[in-house]
């Protein structure tokens, strides 16, 4: 891949990701289309892949999301955000088992996430799974605290009191 290429895909990436923060998320999907186009399957490509699946779950087009972030996992499996956004996805599909399993993954690669840790809680609660929701959630909170991470350590603490 030429220099000028990969420029030129990354300006697209960029640009995108700008549209996608302030929420015109389908021409951000368009900028990500074209990026993704001009760069070969590398950890480039996969990150193009991570962020229009993250437009595509803003949008509501869950399937799409998954569909970017199994490609995502295809080309690098080792990436955390590939398999947190496609638990979001299959979450909002109503696949909570399958969401599960991607939590699983996120907290093998990132153990320190006390996001993964609390969605994953709040997943196991909604199919019922109160003990370990409860131990998922105060891990989710000592992890928050060490993080100084204000507004999820008090959702956490919110869905603790739910359970309790």
């Amino acid at each position: 891949m030429s220099s000028r290429k990969k420029i030129v895909a990354i300006f697209y990436f960029k640009r995108a990701d700008a549209k996608s923060a302030l929420g015109e998320n389908k021409a951000a999907i368009e900028d990500y289309d074209q990026g993704l186009r001009l760069v070969p399957i590398d950890a480039l490509r996969a990150l193009g892949y991570i962020s229009r699946a993250e437009a595509k779950l803003n949008l509501g087009n869950d399937k799409g999301a998954i569909e970017d972030c199994d490609a995502a996992i295809l080309i690098d499996p080792n990436l955390a955000e590939a398999y947190e956004n496609r638990a979001e996805a299959k979450s909002n599909l109503g696949d909570t088992s399958g969401a599960i399993g991607d939590y699983d993954k996120v907290i093998h690669l990132k153990p320190s996430y006390a996001k993964a840790y609390y969605k994953r809680g709040r997943a196991k609660a909604k199919i019922g799974n109160v003990s370990e929701a409860r131990a998922d959630l105060r891990t989710a909170l000592k992890l928050a605290e060490q993080e100084s991470a204000k507004p999820l350590k008090t959702d956490i603490e919110e869905v603790l009191r739910h359970l309790e």
